[in-house]
């Protein structure tokens, strides 16, 4: 179960350059890394889809998680596999509970959520999507 989301982020603006510290208010333990990471792409994804403003910054954070998530831990198609399996699961499941706007614009993202889900074992969407670089080198 994921539960990698805004709330469990503090940041340490005293230390520089700021330090983000990720805690688990209510399952102390590490979790499923293609789950936490499908869940927060998910959110920032759907918080992205919440106003014009907010869409820039969330897709440079999502970016910059990503590539940052490479940089320390081994890429691994198992990884991407589950990863957007949850990153699927959890637009599909959240975007029509706090819908980011039209009934349009919910059904594009059920959609989306759906490819992920669908595609998800498929090693050309996953070189073509967000997640293309927690694929090895090799794909």
């Amino acid at each position: 179960m994921g539960d990698l989301w805004h709330e469990n982020i503090l940041i340490s603006v005293e230390q520089r350059p700021p330090r983000l510290y990720i805690v688990d208010w209510e399952l102390a333990r590490t979790g499923l890394p293609g789950s936490e990471i499908g869940l927060f792409c998910a959110y920032l994804e759907l918080l992205g889809q919440g106003s014009r403003v907010a869409r820039e910054s969330t897709s440079t954070m999502l970016q910059s998680f990503l590539d940052a998530y490479v940089q320390t831990s081994s890429r691994d198609i198992r990884l991407a596999q589950d990863t957007s399996v949850h990153w699927g699961i959890n637009i599909i499941f959240w975007t029509p509970r706090d819908p980011p706007g039209s009934k349009e614009l919910v059904q594009s993202l059920v959609r989306r959520g759906v490819e992920f889900l669908v595609h998800s074992r498929d090693l050309y969407f996953l070189a073509q999507s967000p997640l293309k670089d927690l694929l090895p080198m090799s794909v």
